[in-house]
């Protein structure tokens, strides 16, 4: 076996180790990329959960203000109107 030959098979060999080195990164990289958006969504699901309870919660209120007598306007004493608002950008 001569030097030239032994350089090669190091090289070959380091080489090697480099390529599955930024494999496993790149891997890794990409796994926590999905992991993190999973969680995102997750959490904007929650928020929009909450968001459906509170807006339910809300009308069930108005209805009882309402039965009891009270009505829509401006004033202080009255309900104020339900808020519009959108669900995309303008």
């Amino acid at each position: 076996m001569e030097v030239g030959d032994i350089i090669q098979g190091l090289a070959t060999l380091g080489l090697g180790a480099i390529i599955t080195k930024l494999i496993d990164y790149a891997t890794t990289r990409r796994r926590e990329q999905r992991e993190s958006q999973g969680k995102a969504w997750e959490e904007r699901d929650r928020e929009a959960r909450a968001r459906r309870i509170l807006e339910e919660y809300a009308h069930k209120l108005r209805r009882n203000l309402f039965r009891r007598g009270a009505k829509e306007g401006p004033g202080e004493d009255d309900v104020a109107p339900w808020p519009d608002y959108h669900t995309t950008k303008e």
